[in-house]
Order: C-alpha cells, then sequence, then structure tokens
C-alpha cells in the first residue's frame, strides 16, 4: 500500500529577500514577483577542476534585490528555513 502521509507545505519568506521569494518546508523556492507567483527551478552548480573536468554540484538560484542578483544555494536557503522552524517551535514548548 502506498504512503498515506499528506505533509502540508508550509511557506516562509527568504531573509534579506521578504516580499519577493519564500521557502518551503519541502525545499521548493517560489518568486513573488511579476502577475503570478511561481516555482523556481534551480540549476545544478558546475565545478571545473585543474585536469579540465567537469562536475556538477549543488543546485543554485539567482535571487534579485533591487536590481542586485546573489547567486543562493537551494539547500543552504531551505536549511536557514528549517531552523527557524525549529527555533520558533522550540519557543512555543518552553
Amino acid at each position: 500500500m502506498a504512503n498515506t502521509t499528506i505533509t502540508e507545505i508550509e511557506w516562509k519568506s527568504v531573509k534579506g529577500f521578504e516580499g519577493q521569494y519564500m521557502v518551503s518546508n519541502t525545499g521548493l523556492i517560489k518568486s513573488l514577483k511579476g502577475k503570478t507567483e511561481r516555482i523556481m527551478k534551480p540549476r545544478r552548480k558546475k565545478t571545473t577542476h585543474t585536469d579540465g573536468t567537469i562536475t556538477l554540484c549543488y543546485e543554485e538560484l539567482v535571487l534579485c534585490n533591487k536590481g542586485v542578483r546573489t547567486s543562493k544555494l537551494v539547500h543552504r536557503l531551505w536549511q536557514k528555513h528549517l531552523l527557524r522552524i525549529l527555533k520558533t517551535n522550540l519557543r512555543l514548548i518552553i
């Protein structure tokens, strides 16, 4: 039988990009810019080694704030989001 557990998606603003981008507890990044909200598609960061080989590394997104483009790693945004949730939950328990 299939797993019937339903996970509710929680969205929080990305720190430093409030009102422009949101991150979910499932690792999705959503852009609030433009006419409609959209889930952003990350790209794989490439690393070139000294011997000329190319390795695909972490997923990254380019976020824009007041005309300044900033590259952010998806797993770091997700990690910060989860830490904020944990800190909030711990305050409620204590």
